[in-house]
């Protein structure tokens, strides 16, 4: 993980690199709306997630433009917490969307051989 996702770290040191951050959602993830919310899957995850409704809403906003910095100040707004609170909240919905493989930064969770085929057709008789 890149740029103090781990939900972890809370020095100093990773909340200025946190802050400057401009997470960027990859442009290969397929979202899908179910009954229960949200599932997004990456090429490159493991399995898809089913995302929160924060997820899904910090996920929408990932354009690699805007600063963390920035999100935790509309989450501040938004949900009426603490900066402190909100940096919290970001930090694990980053990690979590980071660990599924969701973002740019994110590496691969799985090597599939011959690449990952998340609708395969039935087999040829």
């Amino acid at each position: 993980m890149s740029a103090g996702l781990d939900a972890e770290s809370t020095s100093a040191d990773d909340d200025a690199a946190f802050d400057s951050f401009t997470p960027r959602a990859r442009t290969d993830v397929l979202i899908r709306d179910v009954d229960d919310g949200v599932v997004a899957w990456s090429p490159i995850g493991s399995e898809p997630l089913q995302l929160q409704p924060l997820s899904a809403a910090v996920l929408q906003l990932l354009d690699g433009d805007v600063t963390t910095s920035a999100l935790v100040a509309d989450l501040c707004e938004v949900l009426e917490v603490p900066e402190a609170v909100a940096r919290e909240l970001l930090r694990r919905e980053l990690s979590l969307l980071d660990r599924a493989g969701l973002l740019t930064s994110s590496t691969p969770s799985v090597e599939p051989e011959g690449g990952l085929d998340v609708f395969p057709a039935p087999p040829n008789p």
